[in-house]
C-alpha cells in the first residue's frame, strides 16, 4: 500500500517551479540546508566505490567515469561524499537558487560540526537538530554551542 502525496494545487502544487516564478506561493523566507556527511546512511556497508558509483548512477558508463574523475578514488568516506552531494547538497542548491532567483528571501546553511556522539560518525543526517537540547549518556554535552553558553 502506497501513501503518495495527493496533488491538490492548494497544499501540494502540480507545478511548483511555475507557481514560484509567478509568486503564487506564500512570500515567506526560505531556509534550507544540509550536513557535511548527510549521505552516510546511504553508504552503510558499501566499501567498493566502483560498485557504489555504478549502482548510484546506472545511466551510463561515461557517467561512472566522470564521477570517478571528479572524486579522488581510494579516499575513505568517498561513498558518503558522493551520496551527500548527489542526494542532498545538489538538490538543496537547486531549490535555493530557484527561490532566490524568483525573489524570495532565501538562505542555505551547511552544518559541519561533528557532535562526537559516535566515533568517526561524521556530521550525519539530522545531527544538526540537537543544538544544545540533547545530552550524551556520558553526561557530557553533545553540542559545542550549548557547552559554550551554559
Amino acid at each position: 500500500m502506497a501513501f503518495d502525496t495527493a496533488i491538490d494545487d492548494v497544499t501540494t502544487l502540480s507545478d511548483l517551479q511555475q507557481a514560484r516564478a509567478e509568486h503564487r506561493i506564500a512570500s515567506i523566507p526560505v531556509l534550507t540546508g544540509t550536513n557535511s556527511s548527510e549521505g552516510r546512511l546511504l553508504e552503510v556497508g558499501q566499501k567498493d566505490v566502483t560498485a557504489f558509483i555504478a549502482a548510484t548512477f546506472p545511466e551510463s558508463t561515461e557517467l561512472h567515469q566522470a564521477v570517478a574523475v571528479a572524486y579522488s578514488l581510494g579516499h575513505n568516506g568517498l561513498n558518503t561524499q558522493i551520496s551527500t552531494e548527489d542526494w542532498y547538497q545538489c538538490p538543496s542548491a537547486i531549490e535555493v537558487g530557484a527561490f532566490s532567483t524568483a525573489g524570495y528571501p532565501t538562505w542555505r546553511c551547511y552544518f559541519d560540526q561533528t557532535t562526537q556522539i559516535f566515533s568517526s560518525g561524521g556530521v550525519y543526517r539530522s545531527s544538526e537538530i540537537i543544538f544544545g537540547t540533547w545530552y550524551h549518556r556520558s553526561g557530557m554535552c553533545a553540542s559545542p554551542i550549548h557547552a559554550r553558553t551554559r
